[in-house]
């Protein structure tokens, strides 16, 4: 399947975007697990990680307002290993709705 079918567009929830932004995290050189900042829940504050980091297979939107998954099984073999327990994308998908985010696209 092409890009357009791996795509999936969730929308931000503008409340915990604000939460998140307060100043806008820095990736240290070497990965290291740290408390959520912010005030922001965990999985909040690792998903704000992750979208920043510079991952090729999720990011923003040129607006802001939605992460961009551009292939989720790579996602989930590659990345989520990384910030999270799990790295079932469904799972990861499940808990962003738990938090109020949208799937759009």
């Amino acid at each position: 399947p092409g890009e357009a079918l791996l795509r999936c567009d969730l929308q931000v929830n503008t409340t915990l975007k604000a939460l998140v932004m307060a100043s806008p995290a820095q990736q240290p050189a070497a990965f290291v697990k740290r408390p959520a900042q912010h005030g922001a829940a965990d999985f909040v504050s690792w998903t704000w990680e992750m979208v920043n980091a510079g991952h090729e297979h999720i990011g923003w939107s040129p607006d802001g307002t939605t992460i961009v998954v551009t292939n989720p099984e790579r996602l989930a073999s590659h990345v989520l290993p990384t910030y999270f327990r799990r790295s079932q994308y469904s799972s990861w998908v499940r808990v962003l709705n738990a938090y109020g985010f949208k799937k759009v696209g």
